[in-house]
């Protein structure tokens, strides 16, 4: 079953060290609490991810689904990417 995810705001910072660093927030149907999506890069290429209730804690389940869902769906994972370089993006063009 597919689930519902919608982003709902995105930034990415360049390091200290080089690296790129994103926060992504999501929201998920049905889900009590929405998340953030934090990627980081070395090389805007190879992509690793942590997630996290983004206030308050919700159930347990309800993370380990999400996280397994995008572990399993590259294609959802590559739109959470996205977003993040997106706004990197549009605060470099700002610049």
């Amino acid at each position: 079953m597919a689930m519902q995810i919608h982003i709902e705001q995105a930034s990415m910072e360049r390091t200290e060290d080089k690296r790129f660093v994103g926060k992504v927030y999501v929201r998920v149907e049905g889900h009590k609490q929405p998340y953030e999506i934090i990627v980081d890069s070395k090389n805007m290429k190879d992509w690793g991810y942590a997630l996290y209730f983004q206030r308050d804690s919700g159930p347990e389940e309800e993370i380990d689904a999400l996280d397994a869902y995008i572990d399993e769906h590259e294609d959802v994972f590559e739109r959470i990417v996205q977003a993040a370089k997106d706004a990197y993006q549009e605060g470099k063009e700002r610049d």
